[in-house]
């Protein structure tokens, strides 16, 4: 499966890019949904682009009861290997909500822009999103070990 998203600079251009609607559906288990829409509402008041952007996101999302999402998708507290092309980086998070995010244990926000290109996307999937310094980069999904879906997923573990 080949997927690629689209960003397009609104009100902080380079920084904070508005979704395009022609995207493919992208999947969450509705458990996410919910924490992701509450905390869609939280940042609302403080922090109103990101929100949008992570908005634009769930609400084009095809939600799904959480026993049947595939174990190869990506949703909150998913351990994700990828592959940043044509450089062939590879790194290996953990999609996390934003407090508990830590560079430094490589559990990434699902608020940035790298945490929102991944969520929802399938093993084997390309994404082409823009990072906060405004370069876009291609990423390819390696795998994915997501904790209701196999035990526990320890960081490193992909």
């Amino acid at each position: 499966m080949h997927m690629t998203r689209t960003m397009m600079a609104e009100d902080a251009p380079g920084l904070v890019p508005s979704i395009a609607d022609d995207l493919p559906p992208i999947h969450i288990r509705a458990s996410d949904h919910v924490r992701l829409v509450e905390l869609v509402n939280a940042l609302a008041g403080g922090v109103p682009h990101v929100a949008r952007m992570l908005r634009e996101e769930i609400d084009r999302a095809e939600v799904h009861p959480d026993a049947d999402l595939p174990p190869d998708v990506v949703g909150l507290d998913s351990v994700v290997e990828f592959e940043e092309l044509p450089s062939g980086t590879r790194r290996c998070v953990q999609v996390v909500l934003p407090w508990h995010a830590d560079l430094g244990d490589r559990r990434v926000a699902v608020t940035t822009p790298v945490g929102v290109a991944l969520l929802g996307m399938r093993k084997g999937a390309r994404i082409s999103w823009p990072y906060h310094d405004g370069q876009r980069r291609v990423l390819r999904i390696i795998d994915v070990l997501r904790p209701d879906a196999s035990g526990p997923a320890p960081i490193g573990t992909a």
